[in-house]
């Protein structure tokens, strides 16, 4: 919240004006605005750092995605090679009994 300085001035001016509680509110309340401002600052900086690590997060999800497809292929392939051993010993066999 940005307030020119003289506005400043003139609102302690009507708090001193009106007496210490005055004061000490518009103290408090200056005080809170402050504060709010810096940790609103830090829940933005945690909300950035959260969103960088969701996204790497997700990257490494893909990837590992794609590994398990991998995966599903290669046992796939692993699959037909031991069929066609098992078919070519079978013939094999077969041509060794005749």
């Amino acid at each position: 919240m940005n307030i020119p300085n003289n506005m400043w001035e003139e609102i302690l001016n009507l708090a001193l004006n009106n007496g210490l509680w005055a004061v000490l509110f518009l103290g408090l309340l200056i005080y809170q605005l402050r504060d709010s401002r810096n940790r609103e600052q830090k829940y933005q900086e945690t909300i950035c750092e959260l969103n960088k690590t969701l996204n790497k997060v997700n990257v490494i999800d893909e990837n590992v995605s794609m590994l398990a497809d991998g995966f599903d292929e290669v046992k796939e392939n692993i699959i037909k090679i031991e069929n066609t051993v098992s078919k070519l010993s079978n013939k094999r066999n077969n041509e060794n009994e005749d």
